[in-house]
């Protein structure tokens, strides 16, 4: 959920210590130009506070893709540890053993919103948590989110990562409110929704085929 060759310098481009923290579901490997192109929500798709537990999330999945027979990739879905947050944020964290033995852990909080009953997870940057013994809730301390898709069919997970090139197109044609911006010396793009709720109406109709493709897609099986 490795192959990124060449210096990127995290403190002038923040977000792809998070977008590599994507990655380390296994998704690297098949779609590294999208996670390092970036695309961020200004603000999630819907309120926090009136999200729901979606407890078909809830246990240990095993990533279905393509690996060696010495690899496995874990994501555990549990309720969120974070002190004050609202009922409906949850937790995801993976957990990965690489070709060289190496275990790779990585935490994501998100809640879960639905839209014409395709089902969507907003993730927060868990960096402004950072630092502190307790992690607390606070909505106001996170300037941007990420967007994934998901379905759950049984003991099957699917999840959809954003196509980054799918996304600018959107904007640039102005199908969807939002920029495109280049940052740090590498003059990397990162495309910015600035508006859920013009989000919102441009997944219902018609967007959703759009941003996310099966070319953007993994699988993980329920461990039971």
């Amino acid at each position: 959920m490795t192959g990124v060759k060449g210096a990127i310098d995290l403190e002038v481009y923040p977000m792809r210590r998070q977008e590599i923290g994507l990655a380390r579901f296994g998704v690297f490997l098949l779609l590294s130009s999208t996670i390092l192109a970036g695309c961020v929500l200004k603000d999630p798709l819907s309120n926090p506070d009136q999200a729901k537990l979606d407890d078909r999330l809830i246990g240990a999945w095993k990533y279905e893709g393509e690996k060696s027979k010495d690899e496995n990739w874990i994501l555990f879905v549990g309720k969120a540890d974070l002190r004050h947050a609202p009922p409906g944020i949850m937790k995801a964290v993976s957990v990965e053993n690489d070709r060289e033995k190496q275990i790779g852990v990585r935490t994501h909080y998100f809640f879960p919103t639905c839209l014409s009953e395709v089902n969507y997870a907003n993730l927060l940057d868990e960096n402004p948590l950072d630092g502190e013994k307790e992690k607390t809730w606070n909505e106001n301390r996170v300037q941007q989110w990420l967007l994934i898709k998901y379905s759950v069919e049984i003991d099957r997970l699917t999840i959809w990562f954003l196509d980054a090139s799918a996304v600018e197109k959107a904007v640039t044609r102005g199908e969807v409110k939002g920029i495109v911006e280049e940052k740090g010396l590498l003059k990397i793009k990162r495309t910015v929704f600035t508006d859920p709720k013009d989000l919102s109406r441009f997944l219902v109709n018609g967007g959703d085929k759009k941003l996310f493709s099966d070319d953007h897609k993994m699988v993980f099986s329920r461990i039971k």
